[in-house]
């Protein structure tokens, strides 16, 4: 009996789980892996919202000696009124950090509200972040509420619950491209070369 609360329990918990509000760029595994000097882009998601999310605002941490953040853009199809560091395209260089910066950085003000287009609910993009791929090594991709200006919240004005997924990035070496030999390409060729001056060799003897 005792046995079978305790399964059930654990049945209703991972129910209770995957139908959880979650914020997040939503990787397979949590982790996302990409060759050193590539270029690429991960969007931040709201997935699982019963909720209608009406705005909010993230702030992210990142390693920057493996990563550059080159561009972060709100979709202004979701949330029609970008904030904080976002101009009105949904731009949000503002936030980037200056080049120069090494090491754990903050990208903050990332704020999105949605104005005249209907609250978001289930799974909806909220912005794109653009990366290029640094140096090898790895890093996670921390999300907080950027609280102090744009809190989250519903279409009733009340904070809904939710969590952050946890992201992160590893960084592997370019694959290398094979080199040729000279040498045994020579050998190749010539060898070649014989086989073929043999077959026509040949071809001429039957005729």
């Amino acid at each position: 009996m005792y046995r079978s609360i305790t399964a059930l329990a654990l049945v209703f918990a991972s129910a209770s789980a995957l139908g959880q509000q979650t914020i997040g760029f939503g990787l397979p595994g949590g982790t996302d892996t990409v060759a050193v000097g590539s270029t690429f882009t991960l969007d931040l998601q709201g997935n699982n919202w019963t909720d209608a999310l009406e705005g909010g605002g993230v702030d992210l941490s990142y390693n920057s000696s493996v990563l550059t953040l080159e561009s972060v853009t709100i979709d202004t199809n979701v949330f029609d009124l970008p904030l904080g560091n976002c101009d009105a395209t949904g731009n949000c260089a503002a936030a980037l950090p200056p080049s120069t910066s090494s090491g754990n950085v903050l990208v903050s003000g990332i704020d999105f509200f949605a104005f005249l287009n209907p609250a978001a609910t289930g799974n909806f993009n909220i912005a794109s972040f653009q990366f290029v791929a640094d140096a090898t090594g790895s890093t996670n991709l921390g999300l907080s509420v950027d609280c102090c200006e744009a809190p989250f919240t519903n279409a009733a004005g009340v904070t809904p619950a939710f969590s952050f997924q946890a992201d992160s990035v590893s960084v592997t070496a370019a694959s290398a491209v094979p080199e040729v030999d000279p040498v045994s390409a020579m050998s190749g060729l010539t060898l070649l070369l014989g086989t073929l001056a043999v077959l026509r060799a040949a071809a001429v003897g039957r005729r």
